[in-house]
């Protein structure tokens, strides 16, 4: 009887041992399951714009994800896609970030969080600081700029003297333009807006040199009719051309 009851009490010891294997290499099948996405899970986060973008709000790349600062990056497909030709339209794809123009054309001012300039003078210089491929352009007059063949654009929130020295009590925005490719590229398209007659150039063109050294010019024109018409002879619109002629030259030696 005692030799019947050891052997039952050996058996259900060895059995319990087993279950409790069998739960914790299912468990960890799981969690593994659950902790590596699958191919097709993550086409999917970088075809809904979840992809790894890098940012340069500290003088230095990183990962957005990672920088201890308040930042809204818009990268060169979503620019491109919304169609942002100036800074008004920034602010439509940006939390929290203002940009008023003045009803001349040629002026306006910016706010972050609420904090601002509120002169629409476009030579008053602005609480927000805009920064195009690392050089200050802080007055109002940028705003109406137009802009084209863009990387990529920051916009950093709160005080920013540490990296971008005066004028950025309220934010930055940093603006990129794109670099150089590795083989030639080139593209032109032109436009019409009905509203206000609007007629749009632009063209890009960039390459190789030499195997470290590489180009890339852009040129943008646009003009219009204006918004309402001067009845008073000889009465021209209120309407001025654009140019943006930004360019290009990168050295990886």
């Amino acid at each position: 009887m005692k030799n019947w009851e050891g052997s039952m009490r050996r058996h259900s010891t060895v059995l319990g041992l087993l279950m409790a294997t069998s739960v914790t290499a299912l468990a960890s099948s799981a969690s593994a399951q659950q902790s590596e996405p699958s191919a097709p899970a993550a086409a999917a986060n970088e075809a809904a714009g979840l992809e790894d973008i890098v940012v340069t709000a500290r003088r230095s790349s990183e990962r957005l994800i990672n920088v201890p600062v308040a930042v809204t990056a818009l990268s060169a497909a979503m620019i491109e896609r919304a169609h942002v030709t100036d800074l008004t339209q920034i602010a439509q794809m940006t939390p929290n970030l203002v940009v008023a123009a003045a009803g001349s054309g040629t002026g306006g001012s910016i706010s972050i969080r609420g904090i601002g300039t509120s002169y629409l003078d476009p030579g008053v210089e602005q609480s927000v600081g805009v920064v195009v491929d690392g050089v200050p352009i802080g007055r109002g007059y940028f705003l109406s700029a137009a802009q084209f063949d863009l990387k990529q654009i920051e916009v950093l929130k709160g005080p920013q003297a540490l990296f971008f020295g005066k004028n950025s009590p309220a934010g930055v925005i940093s603006i990129a333009s794109a670099d150089p490719t590795p083989h030639l590229t080139a593209m032109a398209r032109i436009g019409y807006e009905t509203e206000a007659k609007e007629r749009f150039a632009e063209a890009f063109v960039g390459g190789p040199i030499s195997e470290t050294l590489g180009y890339r010019i852009a040129g943008k024109y646009s003009k219009l009719d204006g918004w309402f018409k001067n009845v008073v002879p000889p009465g021209p619109s209120l309407a001025f051309p654009g140019f943006n002629t930004p360019g290009a030259l990168y050295d990886e030696g």
